[in-house]
């Protein structure tokens, strides 16, 4: 990722704890994963400012860009950076993690999910889900839904 300065990923950490979503997926595969689905991380940026969305994209090219359609004919146009790629999660989440209030928690599940896949990567390349993913899967479910934190401090 391009090295950018401390204000640039503060300020890039603040619209992502504002707008972005840390999820881990799940989707239906054959074979692979022996559950008959897979567990994918990713990482989601929408905006409906094309200039603010181009800004980052030009910032972390990693990011892959989507527009989404509007559902009404009085929304506008969304644009969603992505990211699902586990090694530039875990970069990403890095460099945004200091700056976190909202959505520290679930950046840290999904770093964990995202280190622990590539640990089991390295040992085998179709490595299948263990229960501590399965789990990070639910507890992020959680945090989601809850729309904030586990517990208020």
């Amino acid at each position: 990722m391009n090295k950018l300065t401390d204000i640039e990923w503060s300020y890039i950490a603040g619209i992502f704890d504002g707008e972005g979503t840390a999820q881990i997926q799940t989707h239906r595969r054959k074979n692979k994963s022996g559950l008959g689905f897979g567990i994918s991380p990713r990482i989601q940026i929408p905006n409906t400012d094309k200039g603010l969305i181009d800004w980052i994209h030009q910032k972390i090219p990693e990011f892959t860009l989507w527009t989404r359609s509007p559902r009404k004919k009085e929304h506008s146009i969304s644009y969603v950076l992505v990211l699902s790629k586990p090694e530039h999660i875990i970069e990403f989440i890095s460099y945004i993690q200091p700056y976190l209030i909202i959505k520290k928690e679930h950046c840290l599940v999904v770093k964990n999910f995202c280190s622990l896949r590539l640990d089991k990567r390295k040992i085998n390349k179709i490595a299948r889900y263990g229960e501590e993913e399965i789990e990070m899967y639910k507890q992020l479910k959680i945090l989601n839904r809850k729309g904030g934190l586990l517990s208020v401090e």
